[in-house]
C-alpha cells in the first residue's frame, strides 16, 4: 500500500522554512547592531591597531617601560666644613640601565660656601666618545653647579652604579647649607627618559676660635721638650684638636672649630714624666680669641702610666746617683731632664705621691 500524503504537508514545510529564515534575519540584525555600537566607540579599530603594533612595529621604535630603581645621591649626605677650609661631596648614580646621557644641577648657598665642580671619569667617562655642553661642563656659579654629558657614536651606553661628579665646597660664613638636585634627567640611546629618584644633603659651615695658654713643668725652668695640648669639644661634634706647647716658652695657640651657637671645650695639657692638667668648660664663639692662663704640670710619673706611686719611686730610687734608667716602656728616672738622678727627681715623685692624671688646671 502506498504512503498517504496529507494536503497539509506542503504548508507545514513552508512554515518551517519561513521560520528558519526569520531566525537568520534576526541574528543578522543583532550582529549589525553590535557592529554599529563597536564602531561608535572605536573598540574594534583600537584592538586591531594594538594587534598590528604589537606584531609588526620594530622593537627599537617602541617606547620601553620607564625604568625604576636608578638613584642620584650625595656622599656624604651630611658633612661639615670650617670657614676657610674645604670638603668634597661626590655625586653618585646607582642601579641604572643603558644610560647614554644625563644632566643634573646641584644647588647650594653661595653666600656660605664656594664650589668647584669636576666630572669623575670612571663609571661614565666624559673624555672619550662624549659631548659636554660648555655651559654645563661642571660649571659652578651663583649657587648652582651644572653637569651634562652624552655619549657619541660609537660610544656605548653604561649600566650599573658609580660616581658621576665631585664638588669641592669651601666654607665662607657659618651656617646650614642645603645641597639639592634640580633639572635631573637621564636618557637611554633612543632618547627615552630613565626614571631616577634623587636625594640631596646638608653641609654645615662652622666658624673657628683661638685658644691660647702657657704650660710649665715642676723642676724645669723650660719644658726642654715639647708637650701636647688636646682640645675636645664637649658636644663631640668635632674631632679633638691637638697642638704642641713650645719647648722653650711653653706657649701654645690652637684654632678650634665652633658650632653655630658657640662651643664648649675641655683643654688637656700633657708631657712625658708628668701628670696631665685639665681645664673644663671653656666657652668659645666663632671669631673669638680666648686665653686660659698658665698651668704647671706635676712631675714624678717616671713610667708614664698616669699615676705617681711606688713603681715610680722604686725606679727613681733604683737609679739614684747613677745614670738615668728606663722606667716602664717609655719613661725615665730623670724627671727634671738634667742628666742626673738625684734628690731633685725623687722629691717630685714624693711630693705628688698617690696623685693621678688629670689634675686641675
Amino acid at each position: 500500500m502506498g504512503k498517504l500524503s496529507s494536503p497539509l504537508t506542503p504548508q507545514i514545510r513552508y512554515d518551517e522554512r519561513r521560520a528558519a529564515h526569520g531566525s537568520i534575519a534576526k541574528l543578522g540584525l543583532i550582529f549589525g547592531v553590535l557592529a554599529v555600537i563597536l564602531a561608535s566607540v572605536n573598540i574594534a579599530p583600537a584592538i586591531a591597531a594594538t594587534r598590528i603594533a604589537t606584531r609588526f612595529e620594530p622593537a627599537a621604535a617602541r617606547a620601553p617601560d620607564l625604568q625604576s630603581g636608578a638613584q642620584l645621591t650625595l656622599t656624604p649626605v651630611t658633612s661639615t666644613v670650617e670657614v676657610g677650609t674645604s670638603t668634597v661631596v661626590t655625586v653618585n648614580l646607582a642601579s641604572v640601565t643603558d644610560l647614554y646621557g644625563y644632566q643634573f644641577q646641584v644647588g647650594y648657598d653661595s653666600t656660605k660656601v664656594n664650589a668647584v665642580g669636576a666630572f669623575v671619569n670612571g663609571f661614565f667617562d666624559t673624555t672619550t666618545d662624549t659631548f659636554v655642553p660648555s655651559s654645563w661642563n661642571a660649571v659652578c656659579s651663583g649657587g648652582t653647579c651644572s653637569f651634562a654629558a652624552t655619549k657619541t657614536n660609537p660610544g656605548s651606553a653604561v649600566s650599573g652604579s658609580g660616581p658621576l661628579a665631585q664638588i669641592t665646597f669651601t666654607g665662607v660664613t657659618p651656617g646650614i647649607v642645603p645641597v639639592t638636585f634640580a633639572s635631573d634627567l637621564l636618557s637611554d640611546r633612543n632618547g627615552f627618559p630613565i626614571t631616577v629618584t634623587v636625594a640631596g644633603g646638608t653641609l654645615t659651615v662652622y666658624g673657628s676660635a683661638t685658644i691660647t695658654g702657657t704650660v710649665t713643668l715642676q723642676g724645669r725652668t723650660t719644658p726642654i721638650t715639647p708637650g701636647t695640648v688636646t682640645l675636645t669639644d664637649s658636644a663631640n661634634k668635632f674631632s679633638p684638636t691637638i697642638s704642641n706647647f713650645d719647648q722653650t716658652t711653653g706657649v701654645f695657640s690652637a684654632t678650634v672649630p665652633v658650632d653655630l651657637g658657640g662651643s664648649t671645650y675641655t683643654v688637656l695639657a700633657a708631657h712625658s714624666l708628668y701628670l696631665s692638667n685639665q681645664l673644663t668648660g671653656v666657652a668659645v664663639s666663632a671669631g673669638g680669641n680666648y686665653g686660659v692662663g698658665t698651668t704647671r704640670l706635676r712631675g714624678g710619673d717616671a713610667n708614664n702610666d698616669g699615676t705617681v706611686d711606688i713603681l715610680d719611686l722604686s725606679c727613681i730610687g733604683g737609679s739614684y746617683h747613677r745614670s738615668p734608667g728606663v722606667c716602664g716602656t717609655s719613661g725615665s728616672s730623670d724627671i727634671n731632664a738634667d742628666g742626673l738622678v738625684d734628690i731633685l727627681d725623687l722629691v717630685l715623685a714624693g711630693g705628688n705621691y698617690h696623685l693621678s692624671s688629670p689634675q686641675p688646671w
